[in-house]
């Protein structure tokens, strides 16, 4: 997904590209995989995950009203 994504945004640098995820077994592991930094929003599905990667920023809760 972040491949063809990337594929988008020709010319930007993957270091101005942040990947935003609730999920500690699937999100922040694609991001960080990527070579992105990551931002794990800990008010969504957030749980534990036996060797999950650690993200780079972590934010309680994120709501947009």
């Amino acid at each position: 997904v972040y491949d063809y994504c990337f594929s988008l945004l020709p010319g930007i640098a993957r270091e101005k590209i942040l990947a935003v995820g609730d999920n500690l077994a699937r999100d922040i592991p694609g991001g960080a995989g990527s070579g992105l930094d990551t931002l794990l929003v800990e008010s969504g599905v957030c749980h534990a995950a036996a060797g999950a990667v650690a993200p780079t920023y972590r934010l309680r809760s994120f709501a947009i009203e």
